[in-house]
């Protein structure tokens, strides 16, 4: 901290100021003679003052671009699978919509925290509800009724998320394994939401 004005050189220079001054306001019997130590206190001053001055222009000198907090054209959670499928194509057809996609999971997912704990800060359980890892029914069969629409072939899901998120340690891997428990988290909460809304039928027609 010594090497450093703003905590050495400025602070003792008003440690000083303040001593001087005090100084000044005592000596009432001071002989008109002697020096006067009011030349002294305005250097002292004016050292401080410059040191305030470099002090404040610090953060300045610190201050980074600011990271786009958003996507244009999209508010988030996405609503709905209208919307996810309009966000794909956008980020597959503009690289200024993708790079902020990217920079847009970046500022989304701290790195200490999981992606299944975050997931709905990006997609609400509506827009995923068609949607999951391979495409395959429960049954591993692609049937035209039951067939899922696949994470892995989507660049929201997949390609942009793993390139906003290698310094976190995301391989191929683990967000496969992610967006699997995403996907299963999604089926309990519509389950428990199917269950609460037999309960509250029934308390109606009790009632």
């Amino acid at each position: 901290m010594r090497s450093y004005s703003i905590f050495w050189a400025c602070m003792l220079a008003t440690i000083n100021l303040l001593e001087t001054i005090i100084k000044i306001e005592n000596d009432s019997d001071e002989d008109p003679f002697c020096p006067s130590p009011h030349h002294e206190s305005a250097e002292i001053f004016i050292s401080a003052h410059q040191c305030s001055s470099q002090a404040k222009q610090i953060p300045k000198r610190l201050h980074l671009p600011a990271i786009p907090s958003g996507v244009t054209g999209f508010n988030f959670p996405i609503a709905d699978e209208l919307t996810t499928e309009r966000l794909e194509a956008a980020v597959r057809n503009d690289a200024k919509v993708r790079e902020e996609y990217i920079n847009f999971l970046q500022v989304k997912k701290p790195k200490s925290v999981k992606i299944v704990k975050m997931f709905r800060t990006l997609f609400s359980d509506a827009a995923l509800m068609n949607y999951n890892f391979s495409g395959l029914c429960h049954k591993g069969i692609s049937l035209e009724s039951s067939a899922k629409k696949a994470f892995k072939d989507y660049a929201i899901f997949w390609d942009c998320m793993l390139e906003a998120w290698q310094d976190h340690g995301i391989d191929s891997n683990v967000l496969r394994e992610s967006l699997k428990l995403v996907k299963k988290n999604v089926h309990k909460r519509k389950r428990s939401r199917k269950y609460m809304d037999k309960i509250k039928q029934k308390k109606i027609k009790s009632s």
